[in-house]
């Protein structure tokens, strides 16, 4: 049974030896290049490993070569966001202009034909209710030939 103590013994100084070198080789690499964040609420300023919380301004005191490459990544893709928003803004837009154009455009129609159905009806209007009035010369009564006879043998 000593035997199985020493090897016991022995695999136990092994395991923890092992393990020992795979924190350090392993653990420590990971621990060093951990994000901390540096927040400031309100004038404090605080360190953390974790985000800050909404409304406090943050600043990433580290950053390890992936989360750099998520970032970059991140802001790549975010100026591609923005740029197709951007692209989409300016078409709503021209489009909402042309729409408008056209709108005015038939208003204008709308109100030429409503002025010229307007000037028509008022034309009508007047037509029918001024009734058209002729003024004839009164004709002279025809002078019968009596009287005739008595124009021409009257003195003068």
């Amino acid at each position: 049974m000593r035997t199985i103590r020493a090897t016991s013994v022995s695999a136990s100084l092994a395991i923890s030896t092992i393990s020992a070198l795979a924190w350090i080789v392993g653990v420590s690499p990971v621990a060093n290049a951990q994000t901390t964040y540096r927040c400031d609420v309100n004038g404090a300023v605080s360190y953390s490993e974790k985000p800050c919380a909404v409304g406090a301004s943050s600043v990433v005191a580290q950053e390890t070569p992936e989360q750099r490459a998520r970032s970059e990544q991140a802001a790549r893709q975010l100026k591609q966001d923005q740029a197709a928003v951007d692209r989409k803004i300016a078409s709503r837009q021209s489009a909402e202009a042309k729409e408008r154009s056209e709108v005015r455009r038939a208003q204008a129609a709308a109100d030429k034909r409503a002025a010229k159905e307007k000037a028509a009806a008022e034309k009508l209007a007047k037509k029918k209710t001024t009734p058209k009035v002729t003024v004839k010369k009164a004709a002279k009564p025809k002078a019968t030939k009596k009287q005739r006879d008595s124009r021409s043998t009257q003195p003068s």
